[in-house]
């Protein structure tokens, strides 16, 4: 099987994260993938934000867990949104999974294409004029 085949069919998502930090060189070497994500027209509109404070962090899962909080549920509801808003009831809710670092990817705001780029920056996919905010 080649490298890319395999390097797909291996992906996972985590969901528990070990208390290992991660390096500046992992996490330089993650952006810079993600910053030669293809983008439509090669606008290259996508930006990272690195969130490495705990505080912030969890002041984010507070928010994201009281935004759940104002939804009602209903049985129509995509599953997950469903599981989203039960576990914001019961206080634990946790979208980031208590990950270490959260790297936060956004785009200009009305952009047509800006849900499609930053999927694709998301896949990790190797460009240049990429922003990165570090908040630490």
């Amino acid at each position: 099987m080649n490298e890319m085949l395999q390097t797909i069919m291996e992906r996972r998502s985590i969901r528990k994260y070990n208390d290992k930090p991660v390096t500046e060189e992992q996490l330089t070497d993650i952006l810079e993938a993600g910053r030669y994500a293809p983008t439509g027209g090669n606008c290259q509109t996508v930006h990272f934000v690195v969130i490495t404070n705990e505080e912030i962090r969890e002041n984010l899962r507070g928010l994201v867990q009281e935004a759940f909080l104002q939804m009602e549920h209903s049985d129509d509801q995509y599953s997950n949104i469903q599981n989203s808003i039960k576990l914001s009831r019961r206080g634990n809710y946790a979208f980031d999974y208590h990950a270490p670092i959260l790297v936060v990817v956004a785009n200009r705001k009305g952009y047509p294409n800006a849900v499609a780029d930053s999927a694709c920056a998301l896949q990790i996919k190797p460009r240049t004029g990429m922003q990165v905010d570090y908040i630490r």
